[in-house]
């Protein structure tokens, strides 16, 4: 038995006729057949010794017994990866099993933790190798992959039955380049997002069909050169901690967009509502700076620093619309109605009053929208909406009692009825669009837990 350390495996060859030969060294290489991932074997003709072939049992050229078949299982089962040494007359004749070696994989010391990680953030790890299925399959077991007792080996499957039953395996042994690629795409047809990582020219091609490729800095070059991304210390450890700062960075970066984006929509309507109305602007700069200073500003800066480890569902930008549009659309429903009931004649109020009226429902009804783009809540979520909060009394007081009025508002107290009127409508508008569109998402989630 050999301890793998990233040696040449034909190197084997040749000690071990030495060794047959006693105190005699001298051997001369008439030819040889280099080793490919197709063949899985390789082979070498030494004058007066003949051909000598090494690897994988049932792809060298040998006939292998029902005892010999045994010891290789046996082998197999305590997931050590089997070579068969054959001695042969020449390249294409039928040889003799001289030796069985068997290598056992140094385990990394942080794998099985890093596999725990991995499989905690939702993240399924599947194993597709070469070697054989079960030698594969019981490594899988020791670092703690679920489902690892789930293989397959691919030799024999064509395209079409490997791609049918893609999806049912954890481990896949006996894989071909070709075949790796295949797997990947199947993967990503069911709806994955599938990061690979490999280090050897065999992968090269399943890298590039990857989502995210990861190649080792000790790979090979072209495994790097394809590769989206390189480990410069060779260490799985270390992607853990990137998948847990991509969700991060997107999960976080997507909820602060639909603040930003509530608030351009807004603006982008009001106007266009505004000229087709043929009624004046109600808005100012200085009457958006509470809502951009902390509704938005504070808020999604506080938000998009929040620990946040939930798998990214859905796209990007369709969430982002989804989400945003609802809460747009409670903003301008009191602003809009004070604006048209001005417009009719129903409420007799200057534009003083109405421009500090809209600042004030526009404001309460991003709070609002802020609340429920919260949910679910955290600790952190709700110390920055309490935060949220608190500022914006500070702001609103200060404005009137210490600033001089700075947004202008004063007006809207002119008549505090109407004022607390329109603000409850505010208030009102953004719950139920909440509401509706919350139990309209819990609809569809049921429906795609059916199907």
């Amino acid at each position: 038995r050999y301890q793998q350390n990233n040696e040449n495996i034909d190197q084997l060859v040749l000690p071990l006729v030495l060794f047959e030969r006693g105190k005699n060294t001298e051997c001369k290489i008439l030819d040889k057949i280099p080793f490919s991932s197709q063949r899985k074997y390789s082979a070498v003709s030494i004058e007066g010794e003949g051909v000598f072939a090494i690897g994988a049992p049932r792809f060298v050229k040998c006939p292998v017994s029902a005892e010999l078949d045994k010891k290789i299982a046996s082998h197999a089962e305590e997931g050590e990866r089997v070579l068969l040494l054959v001695r042969q007359n020449d390249f294409e004749s039928e040889g003799e099993a001289i030796a069985l070696i068997a290598i056992s994989d140094r385990i990394r010391p942080n794998a099985k933790e890093t596999i725990a990680k991995f499989q905690e953030q939702g993240v399924t790890v599947k194993v597709i190798s070469g070697d054989n299925a079960l030698t594969v399959s019981t490594i899988a077991k020791r670092v703690g992959i679920i489902n690892a007792d789930k293989y397959l080996s691919c030799e024999s499957l064509s395209d079409d039955e490997l791609l049918a039953v893609a999806n049912d395996y954890a481990v896949y042994g006996r894989v071909s380049p070709e075949q790796k690629v295949l797997l990947v795409k199947a993967f990503k047809k069911a709806g994955h997002t599938v990061a690979m990582t490999g280090d050897g020219v065999n992968d090269t091609l399943a890298l590039r069909e990857a989502d995210c490729s990861i190649a080792m800095a000790d790979g090979s070059d072209v495994a790097r050169k394809v590769s989206k991304i390189v480990l410069l210390d060779s260490d799985f450890g270390t992607l853990p901690d990137v998948v847990r700062e991509g969700r991060r960075a997107i999960n976080n970066v997507r909820m602060s967009s639909v603040l930003f984006l509530m608030k351009t929509v807004l603006t982008i309507v009001l106007s266009i509502f505004a000229v087709i109305a043929h009624i004046t602007y109600p808005l100012e700069a200085k009457h958006l700076n509470c809502i951009e200073l902390i509704v938005i500003g504070f808020a999604s800066l506080a938000l998009t620093v929040e620990p946040n480890n939930k798998r990214i569902e859905g796209s990007f930008i369709k969430t982002v619309l989804v989400r945003s549009i609802p809460n747009a659309i409670a903003m301008l429903i009191p602003v809009c109605t004070a604006l048209i009931m001005q417009r009719t004649g129903a409420l007799q109020a200057d534009n003083a009053f109405i421009s500090g009226l809209c600042m004030m429902t526009l404001t309460l009804a991003g709070f609002v929208n802020l609340i429920f783009i919260c949910i679910p809540y955290t600790k952190w979520r709700l110390g920055v909406v309490l935060i949220d909060a608190v500022l914006l009394a500070i702001a609103i007081v200060g404005s009137i009692f210490l600033l001089g009025d700075l947004w202008d508002i004063t007006p809207a107290f002119s008549n505090i009825p109407l004022l607390l009127g329109f603000l409850g409508l505010a208030v009102l508008s953004s719950v139920v669009i909440h509401v509706v569109k919350l139990i309209v998402d819990f609809i569809i989630k049921k429906k795609k837990a059916k199907a």
